[in-house]
Order: structure tokens, then sequence, then C-alpha cells
């Protein structure tokens, strides 16, 4: 069946877009056509005179094309105050923020007319207008007869003119007053003997305009956004669940504030409006950039830029950057580079985005996970500010570093940890064996290492150890040998089942593991309560004593090379831009938090680190 063809607007005539302009301020902007039928819910089709997009609705889905969505590209800001003022419809955010801006250029906007009392929209004055107090009262008294007829939200004026906000677009009372008289005609006589007859006095004119405000007269958009502002913050900062905001109890507390009696209405954020990415981020936003005191000290004693060099458990590449000045430390930004390319141009991209939003003048040192970007930061390419900065790597990268340097020290070493990632990788993406080792070590599986972070080496070397005699019944077993290995993978479960065998590996894999072992001790120190710093020195001379008395077994050559690695590693680690890189956790900001009582020395070790220029 062929699809319908969609209906082609046709201009409904000026007394319908006459007669929707009466009903609401939104349809100065939009042309009426025709209408679609009970088919349709009599809606009608429409027209934006701005961008001349044509549409299916009704006054709600002609409102919607100005206040929520992308909106309408082309409509201006005098509409959107007009609209704003004029009618009940709630601007998003993003339009609020552009009334707000157009009222900071232009000024407030001007006052509604006390007429909006009685038809609901109400005029404004141009300020070069003269006032006819007779005329202004007898339009008053029409109005007041006319617009109380047809209910809130509609006033009566010939043209369908209605709180305009351009200056140059105000009708003055007598220009109506003789449109009005023209167009009605024969009936003009009675209409005026009436008037005339309803005429108010003045005392009774000044009590109608001593009415109180709605919230639109009341309080402009920057009120509104502020409510909304302080709302969400507290929302955010309290931690509290979006479910709450669906529950009966919530629900009933908005109904119980939306029958409150008067004009005056309290509008919450609905529960979606809570719950949105948008809106999290935009308050994100806000309170970043009320974080300017905090930000302030950076400007006289300059900053340390640190990345934590820390990745989630699950092996996604998180990196956060970190300040630490005079006054504190403070989270600049956390970046997720899952799915994102891994080289150095593209890391160096992403990591001048981090500092221009510093920016790079406020700062004297900066850490890294990565040597090849600090040294492309040097090129004649960059800009000064970016080559003038100095690069350190944190003290939690410092020990992947050491980690690194000891795993990589030799073929032996390179030989263990690639045999042990394969015969890992083998178990946990077969099933049948999966399932087998699991039925032998119920509690203490495998983990294989990401690449983010050479630590998990170390815990995949450390959980193989623990787990070798259920390794080794796992391939002993008569069910091994009866899985129907695919063609593909047959060689692979041989070589699997000889590895787990194989006695000399799981010796050079135990030497490897003591070596490793006191600089992964010294990273759970970090983790667990290492924020005292009167014992990093004693801990770091301790390291490079134990790896020393651990390297024996290795031959001569390769143990001195380890144990200058680590001894190289230590130094940097103790210098004063690294003293206090491991308290940039957000959540620990005091180096007494674990310890009481701090030596004087180390204290001022802590204080001076973040300001001393490197």
């Amino acid at each position: 069946m062929p699809r319908s063809q969609a209906y082609v607007f046709e201009d409904g005539g000026e007394d319908e877009n006459r007669k929707a302009q009466k009903g609401c301020c939104v349809y100065k902007y939009i042309h009426v056509g025709q209408s679609l039928g009970e088919r349709f819910h009599d809606n009608r089709m429409l027209k934006c005179i701005f961008c001349g997009h044509e549409f299916q609705g009704n006054q709600f889905v002609a409102a919607r094309h100005f206040r929520q969505g992308k909106g309408c590209p082309e409509v201006t800001d005098e509409a959107l105050v007009d609209i704003h003022y004029n009618s009940e419809y709630k601007m998003s955010d993003k339009f609020l923020q552009r009334i707000q801006q157009f009222e900071e250029l232009h000024g407030p906007a001007r006052a509604m007319d006390p007429r909006r009392e009685e038809g609901g929209e109400g005029e404004m004055r141009d300020a070069e207008e003269p006032i006819d107090v007779h005329n202004d009262v007898e339009e008053v008294a029409r109005v007041g007869s006319s617009g109380s007829e047809r209910g809130k939200g509609v006033v009566s004026e010939p043209g369908g003119q209605q709180g305009q906000y351009f200056v140059s677009t105000h009708v003055s009372v007598r220009t109506r007053a003789g449109a009005d008289t023209a167009e009605a005609g024969p009936s003009a006589g009675k209409r005026k003997e009436r008037e005339e007859g309803a005429q108010p006095t003045a005392a009774a004119t000044t009590q109608k305009r001593l009415r109180q405000n709605t919230i639109t007269e009341s309080f402009s958009s920057k009120w509104q956004m502020e409510f909304k502002k302080r709302w969400l913050q507290f929302v955010y900062t309290q931690r509290l669940a979006f479910n709450v905001f669906r529950s009966e109890p919530w629900l009933d507390v908005v109904r119980h504030f939306r029958d409150l009696p008067g004009r005056v209405k309290v509008l919450w954020p609905s529960e979606n409006e809570i719950a949105d990415i948008q809106t999290i981020l935009h308050t994100a936003d806000d309170m970043g950039a009320d974080l300017t005191e905090v930000r302030a000290p950076f400007y006289v004693t300059g900053a340390t830029i640190m990345s934590d060099g820390r990745k989630s458990r699950d092996a996604r590449p998180i990196v956060n950057f970190l300040v630490g000045g005079s006054r504190g430390v403070m989270l600049v930004r956390t970046m997720d580079r899952e799915g994102e390319r891994d080289r150095a141009p593209d890391v160096l991209a992403r990591w001048i985005k981090v500092f221009d939003g510093f920016p790079p003048k406020w700062v004297n040192a900066s850490a890294s996970a990565y040597v090849v970007v600090a040294n492309m930061f040097q090129g004649p390419q960059e800009r000064p500010e970016h080559r003038r900065i100095t690069w350190l790597s944190c003290t939690v990268h410092v020990f992947n570093k050491m980690l690194s340097d000891i795993g990589c020290s030799g073929p032996w070493s390179k030989d263990i940890i690639v045999r042990g990632r394969a015969v890992v990788r083998f178990i946990k993406e077969h099933g049948t064996a999966l399932h087998i080792f699991r039925g032998e070590s119920r509690q203490m599986g495998l983990i294989y290492p990401c690449e983010t972070c050479f630590a998990s080496v170390f815990a995949m070397v450390e959980h193989l150890l623990a787990v070798r005699s259920a390794l080794e019944r796992t391939v002993d077993g008569d069910t091994w040998g009866m899985i129907p290995w695919d063609h593909s993978v047959r060689h692979l479960a041989r070589w699997v089942r000889w590895q787990v065998r194989h006695g000399s590996w799981w010796d050079s894999m135990g030497i490897s593991f003591c070596i490793m072992e006191p600089v992964y001790d010294l990273l759970r120190r970090l983790d667990r309560g290492g924020l005292h710093m009167s014992r990093v020195v004693e801990w770091t001379q301790d390291l490079a004593r134990r790896v020393a008395e651990e390297v024996c077994a290795l031959p001569a050559d390769l143990a001195h090379y380890i144990v200058q690695r680590v001894q190289a590693r230590c130094a940097h680690m103790l210098e004063p831009a690294q003293a206090t890189a491991h308290l940039l956790c957000p959540s620990r900001r005091d180096s007494r938090y674990f310890e009481g009582v701090v030596s004087d020395y180390d204290a001022s070790l802590v204080r001076d680190t973040p300001s001393r220029d490197i």
C-alpha cells in the first residue's frame, strides 16, 4: 500500500490567525493553517514565521517549537522574551540562559500591564507613548468587561496584538480605540454607551491595579535559574536517589504546592529533568565555576598538575588530573580513554585540552605517565607556555615503572610473563576448561593483566602461584583429556597442560615474584594508609634493601641492573613534587588523616612541596 502524502500548509486566513493570537501570544510567531479533521484530533497545520518549518499540532506543539529541544534556529530573543513572560509555558534551561543574556544586555523586561488580572496576557507601554488618563481608564473598563468572559489567559485586542516586547510595534491606546471603532461598524455606538455606563471610578481603577503580581512579573528568568541551580546542587551533593522524585510521597508534596492559593506557584523540576545527564553536566559546570575562591591561590603560587596513575579494576583506562598548590589539592578533570587511540599525538591533544582549561600560566610543574608525550612538548612546534612545564611522574606511576623495570629486565622474566598470560587467557576464554578449574579452586580465580597498569602483571603471577596445585589437578584429571578440543586449539591445549606440569617454569616465576613483592607491598601500603609522609623515606630505603637481598639468586650483571633501576626510581619518587602525590585523592586532603603527629621536618616538606618550582 503506497504511503499517504504529507499535508501541505494552506493559510487558514486572517480571521483564524487573529482568533488564535487572542488565545495565546505564541501564535504571533506561528501561522495557522487548515484543520486536519477529527482523525487528527482537530489539529491544524502550523508554520513558523522565522524558519518556515511546517508541522501539525495544537497550541502546545506550537509553543514547544520555541521552548524545548533544539527549538527554532531562527527565533529572535525578543520573541522568546515575549513568550516567556506572556504565556504559561516553561522554557528549557538553554532558552532561559538566552533570555537572561538578553536582559543583561538590554535591561530587564518592561513591566506587564496590570490588565493581566482580567485578561491574562496584558500589554506593555512604550516608554515614549503619551498616557491619556481618560482613555486609559476607558480601555481598562473595556478590557475588563470583555476579557473576563473569555477566561484567564485571553485578552480581547483588535488585530490579535498582545504583550508585544518590541518598542516599534507598540500600539497606542488611541490608535487601538480608533481601529476598534472603524472595525466595529454599526455596533460602535451601542458599545460606547455600555462602556460609558460601566466606566469605573478612579478609586476602583486604583484598587484593580493593586493586585498580587504573578510569578513571571515578580521574578525574572534569572531568579528561576538560580532557584533551579540551588535545588539541583542540593539533590546531587546530598546524593539523593533519583527514584525519590518518582515516589508517591514526593508527588504528594508537589501536588500540595500546586494547589497553593493565589497566583504565585512553586515550579519544581520534574523527575526526568533531575535525572537528565545534560542537567547533571550543567550543574557540574556551575559548581566548577563556584570554585573560583579555591582556584585563587594558584594565581600567585602556581600549581603542580599530576595524573594519579591509577586504572580501574576492570581494566578501563581512567586517568585523573589533579592539581596541588599551597592551599590544598583540587581534581581538575577525569578522563576515560576507553575506545580512544593511545598514540602519542592523540594523548598530546587530550592533554592540551586539560592544560588549556586550567590554564598553563598557573602551572609550575606537571606529572604524566607518558615520557614520549613529555618529549613532544619540548618540540619547537609547541607553544612556549606548554614547553616550560617540567614533567614528573606521580608516586603510584613510579612504582608501576619500577615493576616494569624488574619484569622486563631480561629475557627470562619476559618469558615468564608471556607464558603466564597465555595460560590464563586460554583457561578464561574456554568455558569447559574454566568450569573444570573453578571446580578445583573455589576460593581464588585467575587474573588476566591489563595493558595499562604493570602492577596487574604482578597480581597475575601472585594468583598463579597461589592456585598452582589447583591448575595441576585441572590438567591432570581425566575430564581435561576427555574435552573434544577444536582442531584450531588442540595443539594449544596440549601446550597449556605441559606448561602447567613443567616445574622449572614455576621455579622461575617464584624468583620473579620474590623480587617484585617488596615493590607491590609498598604500593599496597600507599593504598591502605600511606598518608603519613614521615614513613615514605624509610619505606623507600627498606624497599631498596629488600630488593637487593632477593636478586642474589640472579646472575651478577642482571642483579646489578635491577638494583640500579630500583634505586633510580626511589630517588625519582622522593623528588619534592612527588612527596604528596599519593595524597591527591579528593576525599583525603590532610596529611594527618591517619597519623596524629607529624615531625616538623616532614610537615614542612609536605607544605613546601606543591609550590616549589621544579
